[in-house]
């Protein structure tokens, strides 16, 4: 089956194994394993189990500036970067050549961020630019909001719901759970790196568990949760260097 599901620990080593993963556990810490809220993260998993992979939002936690988290180019990393000038014509053709993979992509992402259902991609642009006073290279910055639901599958069947990656999964499991209770934040914006660098895991806890190759995760347990947690996190290449509170 694809999509989120659930697999016997065991289990699950052999074939994580068989694919040739690198598996790092990272535990949470003791304070936030007497904060989780067991009962309501399976109630969470339950309702979300079958789902697809969330490609509706997967560029959207990506992209907090349009500038500055785009890919650039060596030697300089500064004159041939990816632009949205291009991009912007790109994802119009796109969405005359195949509505169905521009609608998976962006176009019902940037319907909520306008407030409109089901527009192609030139009348969005043209709904944000003149209806709404709000410049096309703006929508991809608007931030992805939790409560957005988009069209997938679950266990194959077409329906409407929430749109989950793999680190989105974590944090919503974690926020169900009860964890970030105290602080107003969309788990959309998270991506790996948002997840595992959390102080409420257990940096001596960190293992590898399966691998060819030895690695470790940069980070673990050093970003204090606040308010809308990377929501405006740019990073350009080759450092990739964050601001304070990213």
């Amino acid at each position: 089956m694809d999509g989120i599901q659930k697999t016997p620990y065991k289990e699950w080593l052999v074939k994580a194994k068989e694919a040739g993963h690198n598996v790092i556990w990272a535990p949470l810490s003791k304070e936030a394993r007497g904060a989780f809220n067991e009962t309501a993260a399976v109630e969470y998993f339950n309702s979300v189990e079958g789902l697809e992979y969330g490609y509706q939002n997967v560029i959207f936690g990506w992209i907090d500036d349009v500038v500055n988290n785009m890919p650039c180019l060596p030697p300089d990393y500064e004159s041939n970067c990816l632009e949205w000038e291009l991009i912007e014509p790109l994802f119009a053709l796109v969405d005359r050549m195949s509505p169905q993979a521009s609608n998976i992509l962006y176009n019902q992402a940037f319907n909520h961020r306008l407030g409109t259902q089901d527009l192609g991609t030139s009348d969005l642009y043209y709904e944000s630019e003149v209806n709404q006073n709000i410049k096309s290279i703006d929508l991809p910055t608007i931030v992805e909001d939790d409560n957005w639901e988009y069209t997938t599958t679950r266990y194959g069947e077409i329906t409407t719901d929430k749109a989950i990656i793999c680190c989105v999964h974590v944090c919503r499991m974690w926020k169900a759970a009860g964890l970030f209770d105290e602080y107003e934040m969309n788990c959309g914006e998270f991506g790996n790196y948002g997840a595992y660098t959390q102080t409420m895991l257990a940096d001596e806890g960190t293992v590898q568990i399966l691998g060819n190759y030895g690695f470790s995760l940069v980070g673990v347990d050093t970003r204090d949760p606040y308010d809308h947690m990377y929501e405006k996190c740019p990073s350009h290449a080759p450092d990739f260097e964050r601001p304070d509170d990213c």
